[in-house]
């Protein structure tokens, strides 16, 4: 067996090649040598070092050099797009989605696939399979190294590195061993909400490093991202604004056994038992998101209700946390202009009105995009390139497929 380079391992700490690759990956235009030596604040000889071994091994490419003001013109480094592709995936209540993303971030192939309500967790991933291999095939990927599976499922996600794998619940779990089984690739799998809060906060007409999500469907889901990563706190239980306790005109019993919790007086479930009573052909959320988009006025009133009770959570969470932004996804909330209206509406009159709230920029696809950028950016990460190149993996290993 081959025994991995020390060299890559003993540098993790230090200016390591990965390092390198993350200071060359913040330069959209490329970065010389000599300004690589300048922003990382280290020696000509340890740039050039780090900059053979990523270029030996695929992950930069050197390019078209630029004028010179005096003297041989500057070498462009810049990060090799297309050395990998990155999956990213969605096990949603009514569809699947995936997407296939290079290096860069750029979307390569996209699919999704209906499902319904009762298909079972099995049945859901075997076609979350399918389309998995259908978006590689799609994206053409050639001889692209599959570097990582992002996966974003319901349920709460806990991971420990020190026990070597990932100890998830429901189908957390069950989506991890699924697919590790299945691809010679990392899996990361990642809360539904956290994904969706990652994926707004990159957004190019967001770009901030602090913003507040709430997934408004069947339920309400939180999460929330602190200086450009997901805050997970102390316990690593993120925040959970499901169960914050609100005034209601009816005591409303929840399911975690207190009463009043904003998730049952205003979430979608008790919100369709609602409108149910007054006289409106609704059986899911998604009948509600249909009456309400088209502009059912008895629906449309009840989720401006309901945008109101969650605008009053809101703006408490805005008070303690001072988000940038604040952004409102799921399936209710995007198909209701009136629940984000009540929402913002709440926020400006009890916060402040430059306090930034809005639906989902990425809409319903927030949530596999959030996925992809997240298992990319953990693929990219110093520690792991430094890892992949201790083992020698590189350029000439030809492309993880599927087994």
């Amino acid at each position: 067996m081959t025994r991995p380079n020390p060299r890559f391992i003993d540098a993790s700490s230090q200016f390591s090649a990965g390092h390198c690759l993350a200071v060359i990956r913040r330069q959209k235009d490329g970065v010389t040598r000599s300004e690589l030596c300048e922003l990382a604040g280290v020696s000509r000889s340890d740039v050039s070092d780090r900059v053979r071994d990523l270029v030996e091994h695929g992950y930069i490419t050197v390019q078209a050099r630029r004028p010179s003001t005096g003297g041989r013109p500057a070498d462009v480094l810049r990060l090799n797009s297309d050395r990998g592709v990155v999956l990213g995936a969605t096990l949603g209540s009514t569809s699947l989605r995936v997407v296939a993303i290079d290096m860069a971030g750029v979307v390569l192939a996209e699919n999704s696939h209906e499902v319904k309500l009762t298909t079972p967790i099995a049945s859901r991933l075997k076609a979350m399979h399918s389309l998995l291999r259908s978006t590689l095939e799609q994206a053409g990927t050639g001889t692209r190294e599959l570097m990582a599976i992002g996966i974003a499922a319901p349920g709460s996600v806990v991971p420990d590195i020190s026990a070597g794998r990932w100890p998830l619940v429901e189908v957390c779990r069950q989506s991890h061993d699924y697919f590790a089984a299945r691809y010679d690739a990392p899996i990361m799998v990642e809360h539904d909400a956290c994904a969706a809060a990652f994926a707004e906060s990159r957004h190019p007409r967001r770009k901030v490093a602090d913003l507040l999500f709430l997934d408004v469907d069947a339920s309400i889901q939180s999460a929330l991202v602190r200086g450009g990563r997901i805050h997970r706190g102390t316990h690593r239980l993120g925040i959970n604004l499901e169960h914050v306790m609100v005034a209601a005109d009816v005591d409303v019993a929840c399911a975690c056994g207190n009463v009043g919790c904003v998730g049952a007086v205003a979430a979608g479930a008790t919100l369709v038992e609602r409108a149910s009573r007054a006289d409106r052909p609704v059986k899911t959320v998604r009948d509600l998101a249909r009456l309400a988009a088209a502009g059912d006025r008895a629906v449309n009133g009840l989720l401006d209700d309901a945008g109101r009770t969650i605008g009053g959570v809101v703006a408490n969470a805005v008070r303690l946390l001072s988000p940038q932004a604040v952004v409102l996804g799921g399936e209710l909330a995007l198909s209701s202009p009136a629940l984000i209206a009540g929402v913002r509406d709440v926020v400006h009159d009890q916060v402040s009105a430059q306090v930034r709230v809005a639906g989902a920029a990425f809409g319903p696809r927030a949530g596999v995009f959030g996925a992809s950028l997240l298992a990319l950016e953990s693929s990219l990460a110093p520690a792991a390139v430094n890892l992949r190149l201790a083992a020698g993996e590189g350029g000439a290993r030809a492309a993880r497929r599927a087994v």
